[in-house]
This record gives C-alpha cells, structure tokens and sequence, in this order.
C-alpha cells in the first residue's frame, strides 16, 4: 500500500469514528467511491479500532463520547464563527483569525490591544449555556490541566474564564508553526535532527506524566514545531488528571470520538 493510500485511509477513519452507524455507512460509501480499493481496508480498521478501545480505557465512555462529540460538533458548525468572533475583544486581546474549529469549541489567533505590550495569543471558546455539565466540566479540567504545566515544549495558559455573554474561554500561546511531520518533511530533516525533535516530545510528555497528566491525543497536528525549531505539544482538551487537587472524579468523560493514535514521523 502506497504512502498516499494509508493517508487517506486514516482519514476516512478518523471521520467515521464520530459518526454513528447510518451516517459512517453512507459517508464510508461516498468516501470511497472513487477509490473502491481502500473500501475494505476502512471497514477493516474501523472495526479493529473499535474493538481495541472497547477493550482498554474507553470502554465504558464510548458511547457518551460520541454523542457528546455529536452534539457539540453539530452546534459549532451551525455557527457563522468567523462574522461572529472576529475582531471580537476579549480582556486585553482582539480576535483577528479562526485558526479551527471541533468538538470541544474554536480557536481564533488574537493580538493584545492594550497598549502595554505586542502578544500574539490563541483563543480556545466554548459557549457556556448551550454545551452539556459535561463538556464544561471537561473545558475547566483543561484549565486546571494547563494552568500546572509550565515547560518550554507545551503550550501555555495566559489568562481564562467566562465573558459577559456567557462564552468560557482560555487564553494560550501562540505557537507559529507547523505540526511536526509536516516540519520534519519539508525541512529535509535527517534522523539524527529528527531524533532530536522526539527527544524534545519525549520530555514534554514525561513532565505531563511526571504531574500525573495523560495527553490521550498525541498526534503531529498537536505537536508543532516553530520556525526556530522548538516542538510545542498542544490541545490538552482530552487529557486525563490521574490524581486532583479540586476533588473532581478522576473518570470525567472525555470529549472525543477519536482513537488512541500512534505518533510515527520517522
């Protein structure tokens, strides 16, 4: 199987996992029509994927994780986000871009407007009185989560919390950058300059681990690297806090559909 063949594989795989049964049938179909040979390869891999998370750690969750992505996902692209948010002010940032949007809510590239100094920032938004206890639940998790990790290879929480309009948001670096296959690609990169970007995830993942935080979504596009070269792990939305410091259960439900994702980019 060819390079591009697995990519689009996976692809189609990814989508399915948040779908439910008539949807995933007919966007499989569509999918594929063009490519009929990948068809069996999909349904092969969406089964094995399946049967491996029922059988690990999202097998009492996986039924609540997809309909909690569905509501979610459903709402936010019903949204207008770039007319509705873009140069919106929140605290001392302006909304300038839509850098994407999923499951958990939007993230828009921003740039403080106080005067005191230039920052560039990223915002994540998620509107309070539309989404599930849950999925609010899972937001201020991740700002507790962000909030304890301070090293160079993550990126960090600025500033948090809820607008007058009710809309809960976090306040993040700005990493500027590609994610890490991407980078390494066309870049040129040798293994030896490869290896070194890993020993650089490596240690941001183990200091995570060290605070007793599971990422759960580690992939090249939550891992960037900057033009300078430094990796940045992302997106901590589904991560797991194995021990808590506020008395929330351990087992919180994680907002995703997704599969436990294996990060290869040698």
């Amino acid at each position: 199987m060819d390079q591009s063949s697995w990519e689009l594989i996976k692809s189609v795989v990814d989508k399915a996992l948040t779908l439910n049964a008539g949807e995933r049938k007919k966007y499989i179909d569509s999918a594929c029509r063009q490519y009929p040979s990948i068809s069996t390869d999909v349904w092969e891999l969406l089964q094995y994927v399946e049967e491996s998370d029922r059988d690990h750690f999202m097998k009492e969750i996986w039924s609540d994780q997809k309909n909690l992505l569905l509501d979610i996902s459903g709402e936010i692209r019903e949204m207008n986000l770039e007319e509705e948010f873009i140069n919106r002010e929140i605290g001392p940032y302006r909304i300038t871009d839509l850098l994407g949007h999923g499951g958990m809510g939007a993230v828009f590239k921003a740039v403080r407007t106080d005067g005191e100094f230039h920052l560039e920032a990223a915002i994540k938004l998620i509107r309070s009185g539309s989404d599930s206890a849950d999925a609010m639940l899972r937001f201020g998790i991740e700002k507790e989560i962000l909030a304890g990790l301070k090293h160079p290879n993550i990126a960090h929480l600025l500033d948090g919390g809820i607008t007058d309009d009710g809309i809960s948001y976090l306040i993040m670096e700005y990493v500027d950058g590609m994610p890490v296959d991407q980078y390494c690609d066309e870049h040129r990169l040798s293994l030896k300059q490869r290896l070194r970007l890993f020993k650089e995830i490596c240690a941001a993942v183990q200091y995570a681990h060290n605070n007793l935080i599971v990422h759960r979504d580690l992939k090249p596009q939550n891992i960037y690297v900057t033009e300078e070269g430094t990796v940045k792990v992302l997106d901590f939305g589904i991560a797991k806090m194995l021990q808590t410091h506020l008395h929330r259960p351990s087992n919180v439900m994680t907002l995703t559909g997704h599969s436990l994702k294996i990060l290869v980019f040698l």
